[in-house]
């Protein structure tokens, strides 16, 4: 019987039109193992298409070189109607549209045709294999999967996971529950499709995506195995020094006021492990930062909040439109956590969308609901 790992290299390398599908809302470490795939299958020789609805890779990964993303499945499939010209020629085709209709228009140069002339074919789909990096269920896909449910039942996946609370919904399932992150994970499974996919440029992106999803080694879940795969990366030309330039020290000054606005409004709960900050539409034009910066204020409320395991912002959109994130560290679950205000995302960042007059209002119900499902201690964790 061949290993799960064996049977990824043999599936991939099967695949013709292989699909990577990152979660919608996608970490540093998604992102990075994402570009670390990129990287191998180019070098496979696989034409691999990326797509989330979370949007391009944030710019200080941009050193990585990361792919288009693509937000949502184009050409899926043709559909072909077939007619018999036997009994009648076409003497001239057209269409038109009415609506939600297209009308396609045969005119013969003689005779007619009936129902059995017609016949409506289907090709198969575009891609044959679906590589699921960090989804944790279906549904982190997002509208990707709410939208092509009948091609994700259809198509081989490969689930990519980590941690203990991932569901295994694909046929062949690499989720390693004592991985500190997907780029470990995605490490851990290179060897099956030969060392020499190990190249600088694959092991920098996932050193990245280690580095910042245990916070440079602080988290409480790096082991020895983790250290020795670090070891491996670096002996295979991963960038360590470049990474913590760009992930920490490449900070531009509107990020940094922004930062210091979040601080500023700095809540916390630290026997949940829960922290909370608010920023106004005020708090960005004044600094000039855009959303981009809110994934780099997570992880400096992380460092500057080592109890929390559960960080929310939220942040003023528009009149009456409040925009909550939710970043759950496992085994919280930001879906869960999110779920009586219809969150969208994936098990580790959500965002749900309140319409409330003010943030004081979206603080208020949403903090309420947080506090006390985190006090029951059930529906905030992944089951």
């Amino acid at each position: 019987m061949i290993s799960p790992h064996e049977q990824l290299a043999k599936a991939i390398l099967k695949a013709e039109r292989p699909l990577l599908i990152l979660s919608a809302e996608p970490t540093v470490d998604g992102y990075a193992a994402m570009i670390a795939i990129n990287e191998v299958a180019k070098l496979l020789q696989k034409n691999l298409t990326v797509v989330s609805t979370g949007g391009n890779a944030p710019s200080q990964l941009a050193f990585l070189s990361p792919p288009e993303i693509k937000s949502d499945l184009t050409n899926l499939r043709s559909l072909t109607v077939q007619v018999n010209t036997k009994k009648a020629k076409v003497e001239e085709l057209s269409y038109s549209v009415e609506g939600e209709v297209i009308n396609i228009h045969l005119l013969p140069k003689q005779g007619f045709w009936t129902t059995d002339d017609i016949k409506i074919l289907s090709t198969a789909y575009r891609y044959d294999l679906i590589l699921a990096l960090g989804l944790g269920s279906l549904s982190g896909a997002g509208m990707i999967f709410q939208r092509y449910q009948d091609f994700f039942y259809a198509t081989a996946i490969i689930n990519l996971d980590f941690g203990m609370m991932s569901e295994e919904f694909g046929q062949i399932n690499l989720v390693d529950q004592t991985a500190t992150s997907l780029c470990e994970t995605v490490a851990y499974a290179l060897p099956a499709l030969g060392e020499e996919m190990l190249t600088p440029a694959v092991a920098t992106a996932l050193l990245t995506g280690i580095i910042s999803q245990t916070n440079s080694f602080k988290d409480e879940r790096v082991t020895t195995k983790t250290l020795n795969l670090v070891a491996k990366l670096m002996a295979a030309g991963a960038k360590r020094e470049e990474i913590n330039q760009k992930l920490y020290r490449t900070k531009s000054v509107e990020t940094l006021k922004l930062w210091g606005k979040a601080l500023g409004n700095l809540r916390s709960e630290p026997e949940l492990r829960l922290v909370w900050t608010m920023l106004t539409r005020q708090d960005f034009l004044q600094t000039g930062a855009n959303e981009e910066a809110l994934q780099d204020i997570v992880q400096e409320l992380l460092r500057n909040s080592p109890e929390a395991q559960v960080v929310v912002i939220f942040e003023e959109r528009g009149l009456d439109l409040i925009s909550i994130h939710i970043h759950a560290e496992r085994p919280f679950d930001a879906l869960a956590l999110g779920a009586p205000f219809k969150a969208a995302g994936s098990r580790q960042k959500a965002t749900l969308l309140v319409p409330e007059e003010n943030l004081q209002g979206a603080e208020k119900v949403v903090m309420d609901h947080l506090k006390k499902t985190l006090r029951e201690g059930v529906r905030g964790f992944s089951s």
